[in-house]
C-alpha cells in the first residue's frame, strides 16, 4: 500500500506536548510520536509545539505532513514556587503566537486550561496521559511510590481541563473511570487505545545470547521505567515463590527504583538470577529473548507495553484492576488481556497468584506458544492503521480525499 501525503497550508492539529520527538520520558512520548505519523497517514496536517529539551532543531519535518516546532525551554528562574503559572503562561503564548490555526491536542492539564484562557476553547481537545487526582491517591496509599505524588494545584488544572474541554480524548476504560471518580461524570469523552508498531523478524536465539541467557532458560520479563509505581517488588516476591529451577528475571529500563530492588533481589536470593540491560533505544531488542511478559504496575492509565509485548508474540500477565480504597491498583489490564487467551490476569494484592501463572506457563511451551499467537493477533487489531480512522471520524475529523483514496487502494 503506498501513501500519497498531502501537506495543507495550515495545520488540522495542533499538538501540545511538554516533551515530543527526539525527547522522551518513556512510552508515552514513544506512542505520541507514533500517533502523530498515523495522523499524517491519515492526511492530515500535524503541527507539534514542544519545548525544546533535548537541544534539537527549532524547526523540523521528520516525516510528510509532520511539522515540529521546539520552543525556548520554559525556565521559571526567581518564580519557582509558582512554577504552575509561569507554565500556564508560556503555554498561552505559544499557542497564540504559533498555533493561530486548526484544532489544539493538549497533553497535559496546563496547556489545556491554557487553550482555554487564549480564547481557543471551542478548538480544544484535551488528551491526559493519567488523572492527577487517581494518580496521587494511589501515591497517598503507597510510602515507596512517591513519583506517584502530584500537587493540588495540578490537580486543580487537571478537573479545570477535564470539566470544561469540549472534547476529552483517554487512552482506556479504565482511565474513564478513574476521571469520572475523581471529577464527576460528563458527556464528550472519548476513549481510543492506543495502537502498536508492527514487527516481524525476532531472533530468539540471539537475543539470549545478547543477555547472557541460555535457550532452556524460563525468562520473565519487565519493560519499563523502574520506578516504584511500577511494583517490582510484587514481581519479585513472586519470582521468589517459582518452582522453575532456570528461571530467569530480565528487567529493561532505568529509573530512580533500581538501587532499592537491587537490595530486594539480593535478600531474595535472584541477584544471580536477574539480568538489567539498562534503558534500551529499541525495547523489542529484548522482547525476544522472554518467554514472558509481565506488567505488575499499581497504576496505568493505559500500560503502552502490554500491547507492545504482544506484537512480539509475548503472553502478558498483569494485575487485575481494583478501586479499593485503602490499596487501589488502577490499570488498564482487565481492557487489553483476555485471560487464558492472550495472557492472564491475577489477584491485585497476591505475589503467590502471579508466580502460580508463571509455573503454569513455565510448566507449558505450548501453552505459552498458543497465547503468544493470539498475542500477536490481537496486536495486528491494534494498529494504528486498523483503529485510527474510526476514531477519527467520531471525532469529527476525516482523512483528505487524496489521502483517503491512496488509502483504499
Amino acid at each position: 500500500m503506498s501513501l500519497k501525503f498531502v501537506q495543507p497550508s495550515a495545520p488540522d492539529i495542533n499538538i501540545l506536548a511538554v516533551r515530543f520527538w527526539p525527547d522522551s520520558y518513556g512510552g508515552v512520548e514513544n506512542n505520541l510520536f507514533h500517533f502523530t505519523r498515523s495522523l499524517a497517514d491519515q492526511g492530515l496536517g500535524v503541527s507539534v509545539l514542544t519545548e525544546n529539551r533535548a537541544n534539537a532543531a527549532p524547526t523540523e519535518t521528520p516525516y510528510p505532513g509532520l511539522n515540529i516546532r521546539r520552543l525556548p525551554v520554559m525556565d521559571a528562574g526567581m518564580f519557582w514556587r509558582w512554577a504552575e503559572w509561569v507554565r500556564l503562561a508560556w503555554w498561552i503564548g505559544a499557542i497564540r503566537k504559533h498555533a493561530p490555526q486548526g484544532k489544539l491536542w493538549a497533553t497535559e492539564p496546563i496547556s489545556a486550561v491554557a487553550a482555554v484562557l487564549a480564547g481557543r476553547k471551542a478548538d480544544l481537545i484535551y488528551n491526559p496521559a493519567c488523572c492527577a487526582h487517581a494518580m496521587d491517591h494511589v501515591g497517598q496509599r503507597y510510602a515507596a511510590a512517591t513519583t506517584l505524588r502530584v500537587s493540588d494545584r495540578l490537580i486543580s488544572f487537571d478537573r479545570w481541563a477535564y470539566l470544561r474541554a469540549p472534547q476529552v480524548v483517554i487512552s482506556s476504560y479504565n482511565l474513564r473511570e478513574q476521571f469520572a471518580s475523581s471529577y464527576g461524570k460528563r458527556e464528550g469523552v472519548h476513549v481510543m487505545h492506543h495502537g502498536v508498531q508492527q514487527r516481524l523478524g525476532f531472533d530468539h536465539l540471539a537475543a539470549r545470547r545478547r543477555w547472557g541467557l541460555e535457550p532452556g532458560d524460563f525468562v520473565v520479563g519487565f519493560v519499563g521505567r523502574i520506578d516504584p509505581c511500577k511494583g517490582l517488588d510484587f514481581l519479585i516476591t513472586a519470582m521468589e515463590r517459582l518452582q522453575h529451577p532456570r528461571a530467569r528475571l530480565l528487567l529493561v529500563g532505568a529509573g530512580p527504583d533500581r538501587p532499592r530492588l537491587e537490595r530486594l533481589l539480593r535478600f531474595a536470593n535472584l541477584e544471580s538470577r536477574t539480568v538489567w540491560t539498562g534503558k534500551l533505544a529499541d525495547p523489542y531488542d529484548a522482547y525476544p529473548a522472554m518467554d514472558v511478559k509481565v506488567l505488575p504496575s499499581m497504576y496505568e492509565a493505559y500500560g503502552n507495553v502490554i500491547p507492545e509485548a504482544m506484537a512480539a508474540g509475548l503472553p502478558v500477565i498483569g494485575r487485575r484492576r481494583d478501586a479499593d480504597d485503602l490499596m487501589p491498583v488502577l490499570v488498564a489490564s482487565d481492557e487489553l488481556i483476555v485471560h487464558g487467551h492472550n495472557g492472564m490476569l491475577v489477584d491485585p494484592h497476591d505475589p503467590a497468584d502471579l508466580a502460580r501463572a508463571l509455573d503454569e506457563l513455565a510448566a507449558s511451551p505450548a501453552l505459552r506458544h498458543a497465547m503468544g499467537r493470539h498475542a500477536r493477533q490481537f496486536a495486528r487489531e491494534m494498529s494504528w492503521e486498523n483503529i485510527l480512522p474510526t476514531h477519527l471520524r467520531q471525532m469529527g475529523f476525516a482523512p483528505r480525499a487524496a489521502a483517503a483514496a491512496s488509502l483504499a487502494a
